[in-house]
């Protein structure tokens, strides 16, 4: 099947199927993946918001910096994101740590950071959050070395300045897992839809080649003079046109060339016909001729009667070649 067209055209559909599939499966996965950290950026952001509400006591003195720590450590083990709480001049006041009973400690991680400054990276990533935005991004943290989604909500004051802002740092590796697992369906269901394509397109590139190798076939057996061959038809759509046409070619040549046939048969047999009528007035005209010359009929009445054949048969010649003549003519 090399190089012919089921394989070119199987080859088409397993290339188009294939790049609709990867088309889809990036574009579904880019879809996924931005709808879940959206998702998860809102409801980060909402919690901030309300996380503000005890930073806000924190602020008025209603509660130390101890029973504020704890409250974040719990918060950071609800929504599974480490807290910070920064101040109007970017300065870490408060962190949040999971699994922990809440004291002032350094942040986790490696390194030696306490609290105090933000990382330059965290820091120029909040710079809208001090002008009263909200910033969700998704980064490589600087400081918890993974990738995690930021999220800065900015805590103003009742004149509306920017006192601080509460910054949550969520792992998207959840995110990522769950997504990895949908990915594993999509690409089960998309190696199902490839097969199923792919029989799907051998089968229509079959129905399609099918029909012209055997018009091909048919063809092949006109070229040899074989003109009872026919496609056959299963189909009414062009192709199916083609053989029809095909077929009504052959049968019209296989009239044609058995009508040649019968008016050669009837030439051979006329020319054979004529044959016979020119030999018998040639050998009369011939015997006559020659019994004249050699003096056998001496009689002047027998050689008159001789001289009257061979001109009645000279006439007969002339006859039938004019005949010939007017066949030619007409043919």
């Amino acid at each position: 099947m090399k190089g012919s067209l089921q394989r070119k055209l199987l080859y088409s559909y397993v290339v188009v199927v294939l790049l609709v599939l990867v088309g889809v499966s990036v574009g579904i996965s880019v879809l996924l993946r931005e709808y879940f950290i959206a998702n998860k950026a809102g409801e980060l952001a909402d919690k901030g918001y309300e996380l503000g509400y005890m930073i806000e006591s924190y602020a008025e003195g209603r509660i130390d910096h101890s029973q504020l720590t704890r409250f974040l450590d719990s918060a950071d083990n609800f929504l599974d994101a480490r807290v910070w709480i920064v101040d109007g001049a970017h300065r870490v006041v408060a962190v949040s740590r999971p699994d922990c009973s809440g004291t002032d400690h350094e942040l986790d991680g490696k390194g030696s950071m306490t609290i105090g400054g933000l990382p330059q990276l965290i820091e120029k990533l909040l710079e809208p959050v001090f002008v009263g935005q909200v910033v969700a991004k998704t980064v490589s943290h600087p400081f918890y070395e993974e990738d995690m989604l930021i999220v800065g909500i900015p805590l103003k004051k009742a004149d509306g300045t920017v006192a601080g802002a509460v910054v949550l740092n969520s792992p998207i590796q959840g995110i990522d897992g769950f997504l990895k697992r949908i990915y594993y369906y999509i690409g089960g269901i998309g190696l199902l839809a490839l097969l199923t394509a792919i029989l799907v397109a051998r089968g229509l590139a079959r129905s399609i080649t099918s029909p012209l190798r055997a018009m091909q076939e048919s063809a092949a057996a006109m070229a040899r003079g074989d003109y009872d061959s026919r496609v056959p038809i299963s189909t009414a759509d062009e192709v199916g046109d083609l053989g029809r046409s095909l077929n009504a070619l052959a049968q019209e040549l296989s009239r044609f060339v058995g009508h040649t046939a019968k008016m050669e048969k009837l030439r051979r047999e006329f020319i054979a016909d004529v044959s016979h009528e020119l030999r018998t007035p040639l050998t009369l005209i011939r015997g006559y001729t020659e019994a004249l010359l050699d003096g056998t009929v001496a009689e002047a009445d027998q050689a008159e009667q001789d001289h009257r054949l061979v001109r009645d048969e000279t006439v007969r010649l002339e006859r039938l070649i004019s005949e010939l003549l007017d066949l030619s003519r007409l043919q």
